[in-house]
Parts: C-alpha cells; sequence; structure tokens
C-alpha cells in the first residue's frame, strides 16, 4: 500500500477526481485538491456557476448537452466573432477551436462533441492572458508571481502549450500593481470558493482596460520545467517576492508528503527565500539549497543567504551559525 500520492498527472484521470476518489476509498492521503473539488474546478460550466456572483468576472456562454446544436446565426448575433467553442471537460486545448466566421459554428461545436458530451460556446475577451498560482500549505496562504502567457498562435492551443518556440511565458508579467492585486484577490476568492488544497493555478484574460476575465482553474498545474528556457522567460529579478516558485511549488509539496506520513527529510533543494529556508531547516532539514534560484537570478544564494541572517536576527535565533551552517550555495 501506498503511504502517500503526490499527483502530478494532468487531465484525466489525475484532474478530474477519479483518482482522487480512487485514492480515498482506500485510504490513501495524497497532494491535491479533493475529489470534489477536482469535480469542480475540471467542469468548466460547475466552476462558473461556483464562483459566478462572487466578484470574479466571467465571459458569456451557451451550454451544449450531446445531442443538441445551436443555430450560427443566433450564437454570432448574441456574441459577435471571434468567439470559442470548447469542450466543457478537457484539458490541454483539444477541442478547442476560435471560430472567425459563422460558417464555422457547427464543425467547431462537433469538434468539440468529439472530445466531452457537453460543449461551451463562450463569447471572446480580447486581452492577455495570465495565470496565477495558489497554495496553502503548512497553515500559511502562497500567491505566486504573475506570469503571462504570450502566445504565437492564434491563441494558447495544444501546439502552442508544448511545442518550443510558439509561446512565452514571463514571470513577473509586466503588469499595474493594481492590476496584479486584483488578478490576487480573484485567484483567493476561486481558489475558497471551490474548495482546493494544495497546488492550484487560476488563469485570466486580462482587457486592454484592466478588467480580469476568469478563463478556467487548474488543479494540477504543470510541474514540468526547462532549465534553459526557464532562466529566457524570468525577465525580472524575484528578490522580495514571498513564497516558492515553480520548482519550489514540487519541493513544498514533496515536503508536505513526507510530513504526513512522517518521513524524514534530509535536504530540501530550490528554496527562493531566505525565510523559506528558515522554515525547512527549522522543520528539521539538515540541508537546504538553493539550486534553481540561481538559475533564474544571478546571485541568488548571496541574496538569500542575507534574508536568512536578517531572518535570524529578527527572530532572536540564538545559534545563528548553526542556523546558516545548513545552508547550501
Amino acid at each position: 500500500a501506498f503511504d502517500y500520492a503526490l499527483i502530478i498527472i494532468h487531465g484525466t484521470p489525475g484532474e478530474d477526481g477519479k483518482l482522487q476518489g480512487y485514492l480515498d476509498m482506500m485510504g490513501v492521503p495524497y497532494s491535491s485538491c479533493s475529489m470534489t473539488s477536482s469535480v469542480i474546478t475540471f467542469d468548466k460550466i460547475t466552476t462558473k456557476r461556483t464562483v459566478a456572483g462572487q466578484g470574479i468576472n466571467l465571459a458569456r456562454e451557451i451550454f451544449l448537452r450531446k445531442g443538441e446544436t445551436a443555430d450560427p446565426d443566433r450564437v454570432v448575433a448574441e456574441f459577435g466573432l471571434p468567439l470559442f467553442i470548447k469542450p466543457n471537460a478537457s484539458g490541454s486545448s483539444f477541442g478547442v477551436t476560435k471560430v472567425h466566421t459563422r460558417d464555422e459554428v457547427l464543425p467547431a461545436i462537433e469538434a468539440a462533441f468529439a472530445q466531452s458530451d457537453e460543449v461551451l460556446i463562450e463569447e471572446c475577451i480580447a486581452g492577455r492572458e495570465m495565470g496565477c498560482g495558489m497554495m496553502v500549505a503548512g497553515g500559511r496562504e502562497y500567491l505566486f508571481p504573475i506570469t503571462e502567457i504570450v502566445s504565437k498562435k492564434d491563441f494558447f492551443d495544444y501546439q502552442a502549450k508544448y511545442t518550443e518556440g510558439y509561446s512565452d511565458e514571463i514571470t513577473p508579467a509586466d503588469i499595474a500593481p493594481e492590476i496584479a492585486e486584483e488578478l490576487h484577490r480573484m485567484t483567493r476568492i476561486a481558489y475558497r470558493a471551490c474548495r482546493c488544497s494544495g497546488v492550484v493555478r487560476v488563469d485570466f484574460i486580462v482587457t486592454p482596460e484592466g478588467k480580469p476575465y476568469l478563463i478556467e482553474i487548474n488543479s494540477i498545474p504543470g510541474m514540468s520545467i526547462d532549465v534553459h528556457t526557464r532562466r529566457s522567460r524570468l525577465s525580472k529579478p524575484t528578490g522580495g517576492l514571498s513564497g516558492p516558485l515553480c520548482h519550489p511549488i514540487a519541493v513544498r509539496m514533496v515536503w508536505e508528503a513526507a510530513n504526513a506520513v512522517d518521513i524524514p527529510i534530509c535536504g530540501v533543494g530550490g528554496v527562493m527565500t531566505g525565510e523559506d529556508a528558515a522554515e525547512f531547516i527549522l522543520a528539521g532539514a539538515c540541508c537546504v539549497s538553493v539550486g534553481m534560484a540561481n538559475f533564474v537570478e544571478p546571485d541568488a544564494s548571496v541574496r538569500i543567504l542575507h534574508e536568512l541572517e536578517a531572518w535570524a536576527e529578527s527572530q532572536g535565533v540564538k545559534d545563528i551559525n548553526e542556523l546558516i551552517g545548513a545552508f547550501e550555495c
């Protein structure tokens, strides 16, 4: 039997609640959202209805079940062009079409039904795509730096998501502080409304006027890393940001998983702030290393060491040398 499941499977069965339900029946604890939360967030119309009326902007939609269709003239009259037609429960943009003409409506509905028994027809919200990660762990709430996704295709489709050179991901996004604050506010509301847990990413479109619209919630956000790509995407130093970035997210998930079943962790890598380094050391890690931080920020180890020293002094830690001794550049 497994002691703990670290779930990083995208789509079905890892993101739609099936795996969570199976693990619940076996009594195995896991890292992701619960089965109920996973079902809500994977089902787009259910997500929208769950967060509706809570201060989150949503695109207008027409919802279709298997066997139903829509009048192209009515659709275009209501939403204008372009518009999106997508499966209600699917991932990686499978079956999603950005419709530019009336004649594309019915083929797009058919393509979406090939992936799901339910389909959404949505108005197109023009703007910039943003992703905001959030995690609650160890009684602490982490709101991650906002990432802008710049697709070199007509939209962020499967090819743009998974083929090198078809998109750029810029972290932190070059947006006004008040827009970042609004994205964080909406992310927090969506996370709580859908009863999320663990690491979650909420995706938005921000209009030219600075108004964010929620696209979807990803309960198992991307956990893969390409070091060279990541280094080029981070346009600014990340000093001063609270909480971990990308790689440290996975690190903290493993840490939480190990603590849940009382498995000792000897070392932790990928720490991005001095406060996080101190937390891991005080929790029992005999070694904390910077690791990935030096790839995304020159001399990150120096900054984090100074932050660790400052944190120790501010907290009145007596054995500062012992604390720093567990830190590795």
